[in-house]
């Protein structure tokens, strides 16, 4: 029993030790209370400020799957141990057009962003992209002469537009002013609100290349490597902006595919129709051939053996032509590869020629050119996949 009660004992002078300490540090920093409630203000107002001034921003995405027409047939492997360049991943061209600086600078220009709207806070400015009643458009983006801060008045009644307190002009319509050929069109996101209305509108007009390029960096694409899917992504501090950026980035490679296929599809025939021009007036040669040969040897009333030496000449007659097509197609496909250096234009295609390696290789050179010619349009010069692909031209 009494070694029990020292247990309890001295369980009973360690929790008074332990209160003991508290009431001293307690004591000792009790006297300094305003200071901590000084900091967490500061800290709450701190977080405030940040909060409702610093920009934010946000991420559009969007997914895409970009097919390969290719793929499928039964020449693609041979073809592409003929040149290295095949072997690279379609889906990863494809994601270079994307992110191209071309493509970009259409989005700035359909978009209008050259010529972004500012308003005037009392602390900061913000864009206008949706608080501003009109959107600025150039006659010439491309021409654009630089000029920052251009303060305008939108008088809805009237539909005019002041510019810097002086100069009004229509909407809705090109007009010459000191800045160019602009026209100012109504913004269809804009809805009145108390708190922007009255605060001052400016816009400022730039390059849409260096406009685009800045976008561009906002822009990401990644490819899925289980499937021809492209994940793409865009960063801006409006939302909608992001999304109409990614939409129109979408629209714009479609129709860039769309244009290609239909120059191809030009050029394929308007090299068939050559072809049945020459293979039609061949034709008519030797059925006049065939007539004149027949009225000079009275070959109407012959015999069984004179008309079987005929057909027979008829046959040799065919597969002569026959031959002489595919000598005009080899000598058209000759000077269509010799000549494509300096003149460019689609490898013709090889109808009529049954050697099969022959029709390979021009399948190889049709694809590769092609993939060369879409590249060049939306890469720079210096872009080391347009110079690797450019070196086997």
């Amino acid at each position: 029993m009494k070694k029990v009660e020292q247990e309890i004992y001295g369980g009973g002078m360690v929790q008074e030790e332990e209160s003991n300490i508290a009431q001293q540090i307690i004591s000792k920093y009790m006297p300094y209370w305003p200071l901590y409630i000084l900091a967490v203000l500061l800290s709450l107002v701190g977080a405030y400020v940040y909060l409702h001034y610093v920009t934010p921003v946000f991420e559009a995405s969007a997914t895409m799957i970009v097919k390969d027409e290719r793929r499928g047939t039964n020449d693609m492997e041979f073809l592409d141990q003929i040149n290295q360049i095949a072997g690279k991943k379609f889906v990863e061209n494809e994601i270079e057009v994307l992110q191209s600086r071309a493509l970009m600078e259409n989005v700035v220009k359909r978009l209008r962003l050259y010529a972004p709207v500012i308003q005037k806070g009392k602390v900061k400015e913000g864009d206008a992209y949706l608080l501003s009643p009109l959107t600025v458009e150039a006659l010439n983006p491309d021409s654009i002469i630089e000029t920052d801060k251009v303060n305008f008045d939108y008088d809805k009644s009237s539909r005019t537009v002041t510019i810097n307190g002086k100069d009004k002009y229509p909407v809705d319509q090109f007009v010459n002013t000191e800045f160019g050929s602009l026209k100012f069109s109504p913004n269809k996101y804009y809805r009145p609100v108390t708190e922007s209305s009255g605060k001052q509108l400016y816009f400022s007009l730039l390059q849409p290349s260096i406009v685009a390029e800045d976008y561009r960096k906002a822009l990401k694409a990644v490819p899925n490597q289980q499937s021809a899917i492209v994940n793409i992504s865009f960063r801006d501090i409006i939302p909608q902006r992001a999304v109409d950026i990614l939409n129109l980035i979408i629209t714009e490679y479609n129709e860039t595919t769309i244009s290609d296929k239909n120059m191809l599809a030009k050029s394929t025939l308007s090299f068939l129709n050559e072809r049945l021009g020459i293979l039609g007036r061949d034709l008519d040669s030797i059925q006049k051939k065939m007539q004149f040969y027949k009225s000079d040897a009275n070959a109407v009333d012959v015999s069984a053996q004179s008309q079987t030496l005929l057909q027979n000449m008829s046959a040799v007659g065919g597969r002569m032509a026959e031959v002489d097509n595919q000598l005009a197609m080899l000598g058209s496909l000759e000077r269509s590869v010799t000549t494509k250096m300096s003149e460019g234009g689609i490898v013709p295609a090889t109808i009529g020629l049954s050697d099969p390696m022959l029709t390979n290789l021009t399948t190889k050179l049709y694809t590769a050119e092609t993939e060369y010619d879409r590249l060049k349009k939306t890469m720079g010069e210096n872009n080391p996949l347009l110079q690797q692909q450019g070196t086997y031209f």
